[in-house]
């Protein structure tokens, strides 16, 4: 229950709701809750992404997200660690460690301080074994 009480405070920080489409008919920011698998599965296990940061606090997340190119798209997944809920923000699909390195490069300076890092979605879909939301 508490997971899908976190779900829910987080799709309504972003304002959006999972299942809408604009009227250009591109998929809205919220495209729900999946699994791992079902968020990286899919993506070329060759490309890579960025982990902007991770966050205890859900309350945060919309203020970082808005920083993050918007061409790009968002996850987010959480997961508890030693008692303690975890928000991670990863964003992007880039081709290489270069492109990724350059979108790093590109945030603003108060988002770079939370140290921001490169990983591959072959990474992330072995290591992220959490709940995710993909933002947009």
């Amino acid at each position: 229950m508490y997971k899908i009480l976190s779900v829910a405070l987080v799709v309504g920080l972003m304002g959006c709701t999972p299942l809408s489409t604009h009227t250009d008919n591109t998929p809205a920011q919220c495209v729900g809750v999946m699994s791992s698998e079902d968020a990286y599965g899919y993506m070329d296990p060759n490309h890579y992404t960025v982990q902007v940061l991770a966050l205890k606090q859900e309350k945060d997340i919309k203020e970082y997200i808005r920083n993050i190119d918007p061409k790009h798209p968002v996850w987010v997944n959480w997961k508890s660690s030693r008692g303690t809920q975890w928000y991670a923000v990863t964003a992007g699909d880039f081709a290489s460690k270069d492109e990724a390195r350059k979108a790093i490069a590109s945030l603003p300076h108060g988002v770079k301080q939370a140290e921001p890092f490169v990983i591959s979605f072959a990474e992330m879909k072995q290591k992220q074994q959490t709940n995710v939301v993909r933002m947009r």
